[in-house]
């Protein structure tokens, strides 16, 4: 394995120290209003609300409010977490130390929408697809709610079950399902297996980065190596991301030399990371198989691949969410964290893949936002909603076949069925024109 430097987080850190600690209370800059000032009635609303509305109104509800209301004028991924109520900050895929219900979560006009049930999970079981919006979980309102904080909701004792009111993609209508909660231990990678139908093509899916994604990719890569393997098959659809010293780290394991990524804060100061000498994995064939799902940090280690041109990228267009959060502590006690938005990934070419970014910046102006967010891929091909739901099954299938040694089972009636993955089929006839 190659020994990587970890990343220590230089600039990000200060800033969180200064924005920490800010400014002294009563200090504002030159030319903008004093904030004590609109603290004042932000107070005088809160008293009046309490005293004279139709209904008893919490004083805590309206605080609560009031800070959801601040940080949705931000971006979607800034947010309150508290200790009580929100997913562990440090926590990646792996194994959960209370029972969940299997879901990887964004955000849809201020509601947690579904991006993918993990397969074979409880909600998976229950009927939750991919574009669901959960519109309350356990009666409360998910309106404004954060990614973390609704998955903190979702957690619980392991065999209670959580009831979620959801509206299907494309329907009006809302349905509610009772899932139950179970211990989920799922790793970085999930599946692992030579494909049948074309020989020495290896394929590994990454569902996100957890604190041992490289070792894990590692240790898949030279299984599938002494088994004869020549070309790759990164998939990283549905990947939202995870922790960012461990995504540097799968990154590191296909490049040699050359920067991976560039953090900029909102003064200009940057830090790059690079890669480290040497490569881990051998120079053969890779394709890296994306979709709208792919996001943050696994758009990170695809602009990587894909600019250094270690690898072809396959599938539909990316999420576009290329910023980086910081948990800044809020309170003495540690109970309570702002996850505020303090800097922007570049790829090594210097382009900013975040959508929210550019369709804020100038090429809005230009008319030519649509062009520059994401990552395109190199072949374009996507999956209409029936055979998604027919990949989450066969995702299933293969996890459960790679927990049992033996050859992958073949292609032929699954992928090549009428509910098929026609983008793991182009990527297969790629390497194969490769070789």
């Amino acid at each position: 394995m190659k020994k990587r430097p970890v990343p220590r987080w230089t600039f990000p850190a200060l800033l969180a120290g200064a924005l920490a600690l800010g400014l002294p209370p009563g200090t504002h800059s030159a030319g903008t209003p004093d904030p004590d000032r609109k603290l004042e009635r932000l107070g005088r609303l809160h008293d009046l609300v309490q005293a004279r509305f139709v209904d008893e109104a919490s004083s805590d509800g309206l605080f609560e409010g009031a800070i959801q209301g601040m940080l949705s004028t931000l971006d979607p991924w800034c947010e309150l977490v508290t200790q009580e109520e929100s997913e562990p900050l440090e926590e990646g895929p792996g194994p959960r130390p209370s029972g969940g219900i299997g879901l990887e979560l964004g955000l849809d006009r201020g509601f947690p929408v579904v991006v993918l049930p993990l397969e074979g999970g409880p909600a998976f079981r229950s009927g939750v697809e991919p574009g669901d919006r959960i519109l309350e979980i356990d009666g409360r309102s998910t309106r404004g709610l954060g990614v973390r904080t609704a998955a903190g909701r979702l957690r619980g004792e392991t065999g209670t079950s959580v009831t979620l009111k959801l509206v299907r993609e494309g329907s009006l209508v809302a349905e509610t399902l009772s899932v139950p909660r179970a211990v989920l231990d799922a790793g970085s990678v999930r599946c692992s297996r030579l494909l049948d139908e074309a020989p020495g093509i290896g394929y590994i899916r990454m569902a996100g980065f957890g604190k041992d994604a490289a070792r894990e990719l590692e240790a898949a890569a030279r299984a599938l190596l002494q088994r004869g393997m020549r070309g790759l098959l990164l998939d990283l659809r549905y990947n939202g991301g995870g922790l960012f010293d461990r995504a540097l780290a799968v990154a590191d394991c296909f490049l040699a030399d050359g920067a991976i990524v560039t953090v900029r804060d909102r003064d200009g100061h940057e830090q790059v990371f690079e890669a480290t000498q040497g490569d881990e994995l051998p120079a053969l064939p890779v394709c890296v198989l994306v979709n709208e799902g792919t996001a943050s940090a696994a758009e990170m280690v695809a602009a990587a691949l894909q600019e250094h041109g270690r690898a072809t990228i396959i599938g539909t267009r990316t999420r576009g969410k290329g910023t980086l959060q910081t948990p800044i502590p809020i309170d003495e006690e540690g109970k309570a964290w702002l996850l505020l938005t303090t800097a922007r990934l570049f790829t090594p070419r210097g382009r900013c893949v975040d959508r929210l970014t550019v369709e804020r910046g100038p090429r809005r102006e230009e008319g030519r936002v649509a062009e520059h967010w994401g990552i395109v891929p190199d072949v374009t091909v996507g999956l209409r909603r029936e055979q998604v739901l027919g990949l989450l099954r066969l995702w299933g299938d293969w996890a459960e076949e790679s927990k049992r040694p033996g050859p992958g089972k073949s292609l032929e009636g699954r992928v090549g069925a009428p509910i098929g993955d026609p983008v793991l089929e182009r990527a297969v006839e790629y390497l194969q024109a490769k070789r």
